[in-house]
């Protein structure tokens, strides 16, 4: 899958009181069948208070309003609960 965004980025930091507290973006969009890919990562010290529940549901919204996606994946090991409850409360 090439990455073809348009111009819009692709990925970005997640600013916290001025410190990069993680990163979120699309490590795949696939243009053809309007598909993308989210990988995001969030530093130790900022796994608290929503940060990445809110960075999610952005991108997420910029994914389908921005980039015209039809369809966003995240691949996340069974094992990793928290990113599995992030994706599933952005489902339900």
């Amino acid at each position: 899958m090439g990455i073809e965004t348009g111009g819009y980025p692709q990925s970005v930091a997640i600013i916290y009181r001025g410190e990069i507290a993680g990163t979120i973006g699309f490590n795949e969009i696939n243009k053809a069948s309007n598909i993308g890919c989210i990988g995001y990562w969030l530093g130790e010290g900022f796994q608290w208070n929503d940060i990445m529940t809110k960075a999610f549901k952005t991108f997420i919204d910029y994914g389908f309003r921005e980039l015209g996606l039809n369809r966003i994946e995240v691949s996340i090991a069974v094992e990793n609960k928290k990113s599995r409850a992030l994706a599933e409360r952005q489902v339900l």
